[in-house]
């Protein structure tokens, strides 16, 4: 399993939370004329603030909340060679700078671990 690569595990809920905060951002009043409307920038990012996972990070957290066995998963922390090797970056987080400037909330609602916690409890109750 991965070791290397650096993923970013955003939850698909704070990425709705970002873009209807994104709708409601508030014209000038009175009701303005099209060319008044706020502009927003042509590119806006968003990535959990949270630090970095690999593949293999993310493996144990799930499958310690899943209560599966992970002593058959080797991290591999050697990067990927010869026809193997995909042309990635190792590390792809997206910069929010332009959301925090322009007054969106960044934040995470929900860290990646708790997220898997609360799943797994909501598996086991159902």
């Amino acid at each position: 399993m991965d070791h290397v690569q650096v993923r970013f595990p955003t939850n698909v809920e704070d990425v709705g939370r970002v873009i209807y905060d994104l709708t409601r951002m508030s014209p000038p009043t009175p009701a303005p004329l099209m060319s008044e409307l706020p502009t927003l920038p042509p590119i806006l990012h968003y990535s959990t603030p949270a630090a970095p996972m690999t593949k293999y990070d993310m493996t144990l957290i799930i499958a310690k909340h899943l209560g599966l066995p992970i002593d058959h998963v080797v991290a591999n922390t050697q990067p990927a060679t010869g026809q193997a090797a995909a042309q990635r970056p190792e590390n792809s987080q997206l910069g929010t700078k332009k959301l925090k400037e322009i007054g969106v909330d960044v934040g995470e609602s929900e860290a990646f671990g708790a997220w898997w916690k609360r799943y797994a409890e909501d598996i086991k109750r159902a």
